[in-house]
């Protein structure tokens, strides 16, 4: 593969469960391969000053030194943008070598912004007088070989590299022949899949990517967060749908059969990996129908189908719910809609106790006190859609290593003091929440607050939800979000709208971007300080590697307000910590 360097690891199995998570057709252990790439290989090129010849010629793979890049006299550089973040440990370097001359101030640095004003690294320097202004260098002046030189350095991401010289022995004007930027030696991503191990035709279904994991932006490898970019074949010949908040999708088989389902997953080093399972699509699945209105009745139900998968229909009408309802594995819990109502005094209303478990399609009210409604915990693809939840001090939790999807939902009135919370994500969960309407929750959206759950890695998609409240000055933060200090929390693409604050955040790194935001009587957004109930502190703890770019701010006060030491946050292609003082009152708007 053109660019790429495989090396064979220590082999590592990687057993595929034979589970009712995803039924497939035979059991495979397979090596785990590392690659290393050159990832300036044909990107682009920018100069300080005036360039002669193309550009391209310093990232084109030719090392003939009469195919070189010419720039303008004196200290000067140019840049290459790899196009994302890597992971990179190596640098190759040909200047002009057809007469060995010997090029002064070579500098070369690092960022992960454009302007070079955040996550900057210098590794090589041999301006040994400082004459360019980045310190003394301790590197030692050379003479060009067709060898080139080669810059090793201990891993560091980097989308930029800067490439400084002060002309030559020969001439004060400035050549390159090529650049190679090398990858470190890094853990190749996994793809993961869970599925229901029988469906119906017809009918939704959740396919559940979650568990895939890669290198993130920080160059952590084996990262649940590390995946940009999910691409599903659902083997039915329909499109097949790339996105980066893939992570869960839904899909509709029209016909009873066995679909083979891929996955193929890039990290942050641009790295893909592939799976596929099985997906058994029958033209019915076994249904169960309560004999009556009561939590008794419908988990009466739930046992006739005598662990297989299958469905509970809730037919129209109000349920008292004075005991949880366990809802397991491959089991579907459908409402009528609005009219299929459960009235819950039990805590939970409703327990998840296996994978792929789903419930759609109802109206759960609970009683305003400290109860909960929906807990899913320790379970992979749950998926709660269509209902309207309300009056609980939890409305939902995933919790415990759990992959929740919640979709289509009404989730409102959760407004205990203290609690209130629409959506409850902790203990190193995964919840994707898409395409939901929130409002007068006292924090529609928020994550476990304790110090000790910290590096559990807890990440949250919030994307294409409208939250609001019936007026801005009684809402708390509709967003309050504890990730883990390497946890992702990505709001995109959301309306918000008619409450005091959006968002507030204390640890975590990700983006928020495509938001809309109207009406906020006080901040868009708050990088906190990184506090947790059980007094547990962290070390470098904090919020770290934002992009707050491309939001539309309308009638709003504050916008963005920084606290304690966040750092590498970026609008608009630009690292705004710099402009904000770490004293509890900066403000960016």
């Amino acid at each position: 593969m053109k660019g790429k360097v495989y090396k064979l690891l220590k082999a590592r199995l990687l057993p595929v469960l034979l589970s009712a998570a995803v039924i497939v057709t035979m059991q495979l252990s397979l090596p785990v391969y590392a690659a290393y790439a050159n990832a300036a290989a044909g990107k682009t090129v920018t100069a300080s000053t005036t360039m002669t010849g193309s550009a391209a010629l310093a990232t084109d793979g030719n090392k003939d030194t009469a195919n070189h890049l010419g720039v303008n006299q004196g200290l000067q550089w140019i840049q290459i943008d790899l196009g994302a973040g890597y992971s990179i440990n190596k640098i190759n370097l040909w200047h002009y070598f057809g007469d060995g001359r010997t090029y002064h101030d070579v500098i070369v640095r690092t960022s992960t912004t454009a302007d070079f004003s955040s996550g900057v690294n210098t590794v090589f320097n041999n301006d040994t007088n400082n004459s360019a202004g980045f310190g003394a260098g301790s590197d030692t002046e050379y003479a060009e070989t067709s060898s080139g030189k080669t810059i090793n350095f201990s891993a560091i991401n980097a989308r930029y590299v800067r490439l400084y010289s002060n002309g030559s022995s020969s001439n004060a004007f400035n050549h390159y022949v090529e650049v190679e930027v090398w990858t470190a030696d890094v853990q190749a991503p996994a793809a993961s899949i869970y599925v229901p191990s029988k469906n119906e035709q017809g009918m939704w279904i959740c396919l559940d990517g979650s568990n895939s994991a890669g290198t993130n932006p920080m160059g952590v490898s084996g990262d649940f967060s590390g995946i940009k970019s999910y691409s599903w074949d659902f083997g039915d010949g329909s499109q097949v749908d790339t996105g980066a908040f893939n992570n869960t999708i839904t899909h509709k088989y029209a016909s009873a059969g066995t679909y083979n389902v891929s996955l193929t997953v890039t990290d942050y080093n641009n790295l893909t990996a592939t799976t596929t399972a099985t997906v058994n699509v029958a033209a019915s699945l076994p249904k169960a129908v309560p004999n009556g209105f009561t939590a008794s009745d419908i988990n009466n139900a739930i046992a006739s189908l005598n662990g297989n998968p299958g469905i509970v229909n809730l037919p129209a009408g109000t349920y008292s719910v004075s005991t949880t309802i366990k809802v397991p594995a491959n089991v579907v819990l459908q409402g009528a809609g609005t009219t299929t109502v459960l009235k819950s005094a039990a805590d939970p209303a409703i327990s998840i106790t296996g994978n792929n478990a789903r419930i759609t399609n109802l109206k759960l009210q609970g009683p305003g006190l400290e109860t909960e409604g929906i807990a899913a915990s320790g379970f992979k693809n749950v998926m709660i859609d269509h209902c309207d939840i309300s009056n609980f001090s939890i409305a939902n939790t995933a919790g415990t290593y759990s992959s929740v999807t919640y979709e289509f939902n009404t989730i409102h009135d959760n407004t205990k003091d203290g609690l209130g919370y629409g959506v409850m994500v902790v203990s190193g969960a995964y919840a994707m929440i898409r395409k939901n309407e929130f409002y007068d929750n006292r924090h529609s959206v928020a994550g476990g607050g304790k110090g000790s759950q910290a590096g559990w890695k807890t990440s949250y998609d919030i994307y294409q939800n409208t939250i609001g409240h019936a007026d801005n000055s009684t809402a708390d933060v509709t967003v309050d979000a504890h990730a883990g200090t390497q946890g992702r929390i990505r709001i995109n693409n959301n309306t918000f709208k008619d409450h005091q604050y959006s968002i507030g955040l204390r640890d975590g790194w990700g983006e928020i971007k495509g938001n809309s935001f109207t009406n906020i009587n006080q901040y868009i957004c708050k990088f906190d300080k990184p506090v947790y109930s059980d007094g547990v502190t962290i070390p470098g703890a904090g919020c770290n590697n934002f992009d707050i770019s491309g939001n539309t701010i309308t009638n709003c006060n504050v916008y963005w307000r920084m606290l304690y030491g966040a750092g590498n946050i970026v609008l608009n292609g630009k690292n705004i910590d710099s402009m904000i003082p770490y004293t509890g009152t900066g403000i960016w708007q």
